[in-house]
This record gives structure tokens, sequence and C-alpha cells, in this order.
């Protein structure tokens, strides 16, 4: 490899004018560790949150809503139906609206399904809310990932996936802790 080639992968390369972000000091940074993190926000918010919560909300939900275990089965099926489309076809949906538009359409299914879930008061609202949530689960996550290659040379793309990964341990952690709080209070 050539000096200007080492230097490139250095410096995380994909970074045309206007990528990189001045900080104070003088100091650079490449605008692609903002997309990671945010990218390990979205995945705190699409799958420790979203995905993950369910097992914890069923129980109550079941005490609350009279649910049978069939119900319960159907609501966590329709969660991973979603995902499961959401996943298969994401890639098309980013490639014809892009991953930030996915992205943010994603979040704000996810934020809306649960929302009426929140609300429901009989399963036959709930299945479709987390089919839904299931969706932009899915969706969310699988169009966040895609922001790795654009953003980052081969050299930064494990690490920027990993920063990217790294959201859904601690929102497992967190909704732990919550949704009983949650749960209990309300």
């Amino acid at each position: 490899m050539n000096s200007t080639q080492d230097r490139q992968d250095r410096d995380a390369v994909r970074t045309p004018p206007g990528w990189v972000v001045r900080l104070s000091g003088g100091q650079r940074m490449h605008y692609g560790w903002i997309i990671a993190t945010l990218g390990m926000l979205t995945v705190f918010a699409c799958l420790g949150v979203a995905r993950f919560s369910l097992g914890m909300l069923l129980p109550s939900m079941r005490t609350d809503m009279d649910l049978s275990y069939t119900d319960m089965g159907w609501i966590s099926t329709g969660n991973f139906v979603g995902y499961l489309v959401a996943a298969l076809f994401c890639g098309r949906l980013v490639r014809v609206f892009g991953a930030r538009a996915v992205v943010v359409g994603a979040l704000i299914m996810i934020a809306v399904s649960l929302l009426v879930v929140a609300a429901a008061s009989a399963v036959v609202l709930i299945w479709p809310a987390y089919l839904v949530t299931g969706l932009g689960s899915g969706a969310a996550n699988v169009a966040v990932m895609s922001l790795v290659p654009y953003w980052f040379s081969r050299r930064w793309r494990g690490r920027a996936a990993g920063i990217m990964v790294v959201g859904s341990g601690p929102a497992i952690m967190m909704s732990g802790l919550l949704i009983p709080a949650i749960t209990d209070r309300w």
C-alpha cells in the first residue's frame, strides 16, 4: 500500500468535506462516530426496549387482561414475524427511501405501536400493534447497521458496528429495571 492509502485507512476513509466535525481546541472528529453513537441509541430503542422488553411485559399483561397462553404466544409471534418480515425486505426499503428515512420511520412505528399497546384493553389490538413493533424493530436495526460500510473504511467497520450493537445490552438491563417499576405503578 502507498502512504496515501495508509493515511486514508487511519482516518476512517470516507470523509468528504463536511463530514468532519471540529471540536474545541481545533481537533477534528469523523462524523461517522456520531452516526455510530446514534446507531447505538437506535439499537437501544429497537432491540432492547421494543423487542426484548416484551418478555417482561407479558406476565403483567396476562394478569391484567386475563390472557391465555395462546394469546401470549400470538402476541410474541406477531412481534417476531414482524421483525422477520422487516429484516427480509429492509434492504429494498433502504435502497428506495434511504437508511435515514427508514430508521426514522421505523422508530416512529415503534413509538406509535407501543402507545397502542399501552392503551389497549383487548388482545385484538395488542397483536397487530406488536406486529408493527416487530416491523419497526427489524427495519430500524437492519437499516442502521447498513450505515457502517457507508461511513467507515474496512479498518474501522468492526469498531463502528460494535459501538452500535452495544446499545442492546444497556437497553435490556434498563428495561429489566424499568418495566417492573412501570407495571407496578400503572
